[in-house]
């Protein structure tokens, strides 16, 4: 079972036991006030003109690819025209601003990147380096801007929420760039897409935990490639390792690096027992193994990728001890996910900015499209008129000639929403054929329709996207059993229930099936929420006459069997 507090419901108050700054609450500050007149920018200068040094930790980014570079085979970069691949990256640090022109469908960088120093995070300041840096490039397209939390600060933005972050940081960075299309994303997203899309790693199946870990701590959950929202895991989870690792530095101050003037140099290198900082480095191992596991045993990642951030990135020894302990302590956790780490190369976040700016602006197109396919903001799949489904039809047929391919249905119905599984991929490419053999690679709209029809429209199991559906259900419904399980898009026994739950659905043919995902949108949050007051997924509620009757938690069979055997005497 998923606990669903930490997604849904509000992020703990802040610990004031412990003096700091309470990251796990909900506020907002005012934005650093401007000091003096002047430009507190310095000039603009080519990345291989730095220090040697600087030459060094950049090397990767310095790199221009050749023209023939392998292709990224990450669905949201297939078949994406060529003029929409290309795309600024932009990393933001409290004292310095990198840029690089990206060609997305492969990664490289088409041309030497940029940066300009920052000595302070005035938005003044941090307006006048953007704006440089995209005149420079001469650029008028997609920008991705990659930021960290203590940048959102900085610019007034206070909160452990991942999405929370990108929204307000993101309004704040597109009024400085008016003439771009800005899309803004916390380092972790940008180091996440970057591995997803050009990274050498492994993954075992499709739930994959992003870490970065240094100063900070930040998780990002990806389901199939795309990153999930709404998991609550920052707001309640992650949001107290700063202060945590603050009290830790106040205990073992000597075990923690300073730099040459004094700031934060990373976190405690490995000791043995009897040495010195062999206590602050246990600490640490035990610190890390503890946010690790109450993350993986709440999201249930199959695969679990770590990423030094900041200053850590050049602790290699440290992250190669903690990975060794984190793979040790996975073996304990709910699940045993594949452990993995990944180092932070020079241009990562840049590159990482330009392909999430492209994968998050491809997936909001494909949403837009859709609305205006149906002519309206609420998507209600098992509504769509034959006009509509036609329309939407046209929008995963790219080259127009009538035939929709498997992969273009896929990323499409993803896009949407719609998760299609490949046995069901495999029924719709093969439905009304008697031999496999027969089953094409593509289907017409015909086809489609037919599919649509039977499996969507007239499934035995609806499912809602919004309150807007689930009132409509209850009124339409008024005399019959309503049956809606409440789960989240990562929920794997949601996802491992679903055959079961559509089997039970046609058994109880007489009653009304209905599946919500509790993290899909602001709505059906505020509906699993606020209204339903769900704890854990997966939840099945009841409803006669449009009243709750009963509800339960989890998926035994017998326990289901047995509460609709109660509801419908």
């Amino acid at each position: 079972m998923w606990d669903i507090a930490a997604s849904l419901h509000s992020a703990p108050a802040p610990n004031k036991s412990r003096g700091g700054s309470g990251r796990c609450s909900l506020r907002r500050r005012a934005p650093v006030q401007e000091i003096g007149a002047r430009r507190n920018i310095s000039t603009i200068f080519e990345l291989k003109q730095v220090s040697a040094r600087a030459a060094r930790k950049t090397a990767a980014a310095l790199t221009v690819y050749a023209a023939d570079e392998k292709k990224s085979e990450f669905w949201a970069l297939r078949e994406l025209d060529e003029t929409k691949t290309k795309a600024l990256g932009i990393e933001i640090r409290t004292n310095s601003v990198k840029a690089a022109l990206i060609d997305t469908s492969n990664g490289s960088f088409m041309s030497a990147g940029a940066a300009t120093k920052l000595t302070d995070l005035s938005q003044k300041s941090l307006e006048d380096a953007l704006q440089r840096l995209v005149e420079k490039f001469d650029w008028k397209g997609l920008v991705g801007c990659s930021i960290t939390k203590a940048v959102s600060r900085g610019l007034g933005v206070d909160t452990p929420s991942f999405s929370q972050m990108d929204r307000e940081v993101g309004l704040i960075l597109t009024k400085m760039l008016p003439k771009n299309t800005v899309i803004t994303m916390i380092h972790t997203e940008a180091g996440g897409y970057n591995e997803l899309a050009y990274g050498d790693h492994q993954f075992e199946g499709s739930l994959v935990l992003i870490c970065t870990l240094g100063r900070a701590f930040g998780a990002v959950l990806y389901k199939d490639g795309r990153r999930v929202r709404n998991t609550g895991i920052n707001t309640a989870l992650a949001c107290e390792w700063e202060a945590e690792l603050e009290a830790l530095e106040k205990q073992y101050p000597a075990a923690f690096p300073k730099t040459k003037s004094g700031s934060w140099g990373g976190v405690p290198l490995p000791a043995k027992e009897g040495e010195a900082g062999y206590e602050a480095w246990k600490a640490l191992e035990a610190l890390v193994v503890k946010y690790m596991r109450d993350i993986s045993n709440y999201v249930k990642p199959e695969s679990v990728l770590l990423m030094p951030t900041g200053t850590a990135t050049v602790q290699t020894e440290v992250f190669e001890a903690l990975l060794k302990e984190v793979q040790a302590a996975a073996l304990t956790f709910d699940v045993t996910p594949k452990v993995q780490l990944c180092g932070m190369a020079g241009g990562t976040l840049v590159k990482g900015a330009a392909v999430g700016a492209v994968i998050e602006q491809r997936v909001q197109e494909g949403i837009n499209e859709f609305r205006k396919a149906v002519d309206s903001n609420v998507i209600m799949l098992q509504r769509l008129t034959p006009l509509q489904l036609r329309a939407v039809f046209d929008i995963f047929d790219k080259n127009a000639d009538g035939m929709v391919t498997s992969a273009e249905l896929a990323d499409g119905l993803k896009i949407i929403g719609l998760e299609v599984t490949s046995e069901k991929m495999e029924d719709l490419l093969c439905m009304g054929k008697v031999d496999k053999e027969d089953c094409g690679a593509a289907i017409d709209f015909a086809h489609f329709n037919l599919w649509w029809q039977s499996r969507i429209k007239q499934g035995p199991v609806t499912q809602i996207t919004s309150q807007e559906e689930w009132q409509d259900i209850l009124e339409e419904s008024r005399d019959k059993l309503v049956v809606l399980q409440v789960g989240f898009t990562f929920c794997r026994p949601c996802n491992a229930f679903a055959p079961k739950y559509e089997k039970l659905a046609q058994e109880y043919e007489e009653s009304r099936f209905v599946k919500i995902n509790g993290n899909e949108n602001r709505s059906t949050i505020s509906l699993c929420r606020d209204e339903l007051a769900v704890e854990r997924t997966p939840t099945f509620v009841f409803f006669r006459g449009g009243h709750e009757v009963h509800r339960h938690t989890g998926t035994n069979v017998d326990t289901f069997n047995e509460a609709m055997s109660v509801a419908l005497s």
